[in-house]
């Protein structure tokens, strides 16, 4: 079967792997989040990166309005100073799985190569909880950052706000909250393959339901499931693409998979924030699923892609790295 344009290498890892078979609903909720992070476990180092010796990482919490606190998994390279910037994840998992141990493949080697402190935030998961939870979040994460929470080791004013898929959709939602609630401090946002628009009626969406069927599927029942648990379409917090005055907004860099139903929102979402005089870069990553853009061991193209979400992160928090990890 054709997947688009996919890699022939990828198409024969996915094929052996059964990932393209398997299914969130053959297993209860809990079990689904088990084997995320299992899976992400068992290819670090084949395909994703190992966590760097130099990064440290632990986990904290932030306090959340009803008491309890909000679980982040902090990642500090040794070699930083005071007054570092900070890149604030949120993981992706179709809003329902997923969490900062899915990611820290990414995540601790954009911490080391960029120079930054990234903060990966644990936030609440479908079904248990509904939109808004998880987006308050993020958001509450954003305003402790740059309250001073980290201390002197960060930088309060030199935030980007980050994310992949799911995580994406609320990395774009945050930066349209803050910028309404006048929170000052962020200087960018790193949407990688994010959800963007709930409607599913792209031009990529309609080659994936063709030549990527269980690509597609799994992506709108997800899209579904959100609209269903509280996001509203046209409102972007759930929908950022339904955003129609960008004016304000941070820079941007959004990454694209080039096999994957949500490409197409990609680009409309930057056109959408150039119309609004944001500065707006896009890189694709050729041959990559959606998913799959980190496999930067295996794949040349994901790696470029990663190096520049490095350069770029360094570009816009100024961060001063002299690591030389490429």
């Amino acid at each position: 079967m054709k997947y688009m344009n996919l890699d022939p290498e990828l198409a024969d890892i996915l094929a052996k792997s059964g990932a393209l078979q398997e299914k969130h609903e053959d297993f209860d909720i809990d079990e689904a989040r088990r084997r995320d992070n299992d899976r992400a476990a068992r290819i670090r180092g084949v395909l994703t990166e190992e966590i760097p010796e130099q990064v440290r990482l632990w986990w904290t919490g932030v306090p959340r309005a009803g008491g309890d606190e909000i679980p982040i998994l902090i990642h500090r390279s040794v070699e930083q100073t005071a007054n570092a910037p900070v890149l604030i994840w949120a993981h992706g998992g179709g809003f329902v799985s997923g969490s900062p141990l899915t990611t820290v493949s990414r995540t601790a080697a954009l911490c080391k190569c960029a120079g930054v402190i990234v903060v990966s935030v644990d936030y609440r998961l479908l079904p248990e909880h509904h939109f808004p939870d998880n987006l308050d979040d993020i958001v509450a994460v954003v305003k402790w950052v740059m309250e001073g929470g980290l201390g002197s080791v960060a930088g309060p004013n030199r935030i980007v706000v980050g994310g992949d898929s799911a995580g994406g959709n609320l990395a774009a939602a945050t930066c349209i909250v803050a910028q309404s609630r006048m929170m000052t401090g962020i200087v960018g946002q790193l949407l990688e393959v994010p959800v963007l628009d709930l409607s599913d009626t792209s031009n990529a969406m309609i080659e994936a339901r063709r030549d990527a069927p269980f690509l597609a599927e799994a992506l709108h029942k997800s899209h579904e499931r959100y609209l269903a648990l509280g996001a509203t379409r046209g409102d972007p917090r759930c929908e950022p693409l339904a955003i129609e005055n960008a004016r304000g907004l941070p820079p941007a860099l959004l990454v694209s998979s080039e096999v994957d139903p949500l490409r197409d929102d990609v680009y409309h979402y930057a056109a959408r924030l150039a119309s609004g005089g944001v500065p707006v870069e896009t890189v694709l990553v050729e041959g990559m699923a959606h998913g799959t853009q980190g496999f930067t061991k295996r794949f040349p193209q994901a790696a470029r892609a990663q190096r520049r979400m490095v350069t770029w992160l360094q570009e816009v928090t100024g961060a001063d790295n002299k690591n030389h990890c490429f």
